[in-house]
């Protein structure tokens, strides 16, 4: 947390502890709503509840709508005589949406049921419909479509009278007699419009769009090349559908930065690029998502091997373990990048309130580390053994295949212990105060090599 979070969460903290409930609620009152979602997001599961509960009502509104829908989600869920369905109607439909695709399904049904805007409940089950990856699983369907035959004056009324934020957009749309898309108004040309001239006269006939079944890679692409700030977003019978807007645009770019991350530090996320809401904890997301690129470097090491024995041959021979040093500190390295990549960026696009120090740094790092650990430990061990038995003319039992179980142990503990490194670095780094863009690359390059070939030759010495 920056020092203004920091600042406000020790003031909130000692209110807390007095219980001086009007003190707490001055405070929240005067603090900005963005700051005290970023707060929300970085205190333990216990201490967000408390301070969620001591949000004035006029406040929580917009502070819910900042923060991420699984988060908001799981507090509502753990703080008793709340639901979900208190606060739905009051988000953007974008954020509700994606708030209603995070429960289960019993949950939604229930939710449903509990709605008493039936507007909304239809926007939830029409929007939550659309494919992950599309451009109708993100955009809002909370935008004004005026008739473009209507004059200013009266399109002016109707927006005064309609429940619509107009802070939330930039453009109203034209529509014809079968909610058709023809035209786009900016905001600034209605309002200095004179107040008997028809829509038709004036609105942009062709404004840019994109069907609902646009992949958002595209969308954004698209948004940028022009550079839009808005868009509409039409269904296949080219009906106003909804809109994709500066907010939810800013979403999708920060979206793409974090991933555009992730895969420069070796983690392939394939399809999943603009997945508003997606888990990325489970064991098997984790295999897939780190080892295409842990096996690439591991081929490496086993090249780099390869020279290695070309070039030199150690005595005695029962040496051979010095060829996978290059190896171990290739993997100690992309590892660890790994590792903290994922618990750095990743934070920002799940939801990890549930969890303790100890768990985020010592069980989830195992976890995680379990998958690519073994395989890439077997796929070491059986190569060595492979060669030691059909290169070297070693018998298949003994010391080849006593050796080869204990290199490929070495490795699993190495990947064990870079993945570790990489999840307490940005742990420490916080804590000391030190900027991590300059400090985490080489402190994570040289504490991830001592530790992995300190534990691989540690253990490999207990084998030979």
């Amino acid at each position: 947390m920056d020092k203004t979070i920091t600042d406000l969460w020790k003031q909130l903290e000692k209110s807390l502890n007095c219980e001086d409930s009007d003190n707490l609620a001055d405070l929240l009152n005067r603090a900005h709503p963005g700051d005290i979602a970023r707060l929300l997001k970085n205190l333990p599961l216990k201490r967000r509840c408390q301070l969620f509960k001591a949000i004035p009502e006029p406040s929580k509104t917009a502070v819910i709508a900042l923060l991420p829908a699984g988060l908001f989600v799981r507090l509502v869920q753990e703080i008793p005589h709340m639901g979900v369905s208190d606060y739905l109607p009051q988000l953007p439909l974008d954020k509700a949406v994606d708030a209603f695709l995070i429960l289960g399904r019993e949950e939604q049904e229930r939710l449903l049921a509990d709605l008493t805007d039936p507007r909304l409940r239809l926007d939830l089950i029409d929007l939550g419909a659309y494919p992950t990856n599309s451009a109708g699983a993100v955009m809002t369907a909370d935008y004004l479509g005026l008739d473009e035959n209507s004059t200013v004056d009266d399109s002016l009324e109707i927006l005064k009278n309609a429940e619509y934020m107009t802070g939330r957009s930039n453009y109203l749309y034209t529509v014809d007699e079968d909610a058709c898309l023809t035209g786009a108004i900016p905001l600034k040309s209605l309002l200095g419009a004179a107040p008997f001239k028809r829509l038709r006269d004036f609105i942009d006939p062709e404004p840019f769009r994109v069907r609902v079944d646009s992949p958002i890679p595209a969308v954004v692409e698209k948004m940028e090349k022009y550079n839009l700030f808005e868009l509409p977003v039409i269904d296949y019978q080219g009906r106003l559908a909804g809109v994709i807007t500066p907010r939810i645009y800013r979403e999708l770019l920060e979206h793409r930065h974090i991933c555009s991350h992730l895969r420069l530090q070796g983690i392939s996320l394939l399809d999943y690029d603009f997945c508003p809401v997606r888990e990325t904890t489970s064991f098997w997301n984790n295999l897939a998502l780190r080892l295409p690129w842990l096996v690439i470097v591991a081929l490496g090491g086993f090249l780099m091997a390869a020279i290695f024995y070309y070039f030199y041959r150690p005595e005695p021979v029962e040496n051979y373990f010095i060829y996978f040093i290059p190896l171990i500190l290739a993997l100690s390295g992309l590892t660890a990048r790994q590792t903290t990549a994922c618990t750095d960026q990743m934070s920002r696009l799940v939801d990890s309130s549930r969890e303790t120090i100890i768990r985020k740094l010592v069980v989830h790092p195992l976890y995680t580390a379990l998958g690519p650990g073994v395989f890439l430990g077997f796929l070491t061990g059986a190569s060595l053994w492979c060669w030691k038995v059909y290169r070297l003319g070693w018998s298949t039992t003994g010391a080849s295949l006593i050796g080869s179980v204990g290199v490929g142990l070495a490795l699993l503990s190495t990947i064990f212990m870079a993945t570790f490194v990489g999840s307490i670095v940005p742990f420490l780094i916080e804590k000391i105060a030190i900027d991590p863009d300059r400090a985490s690359g080489p402190l994570l390059d040289l504490l991830a090599a001592l530790s992995g070939l300190s534990v691989f030759l540690w253990i490999v010495s207990l084998f030979v």
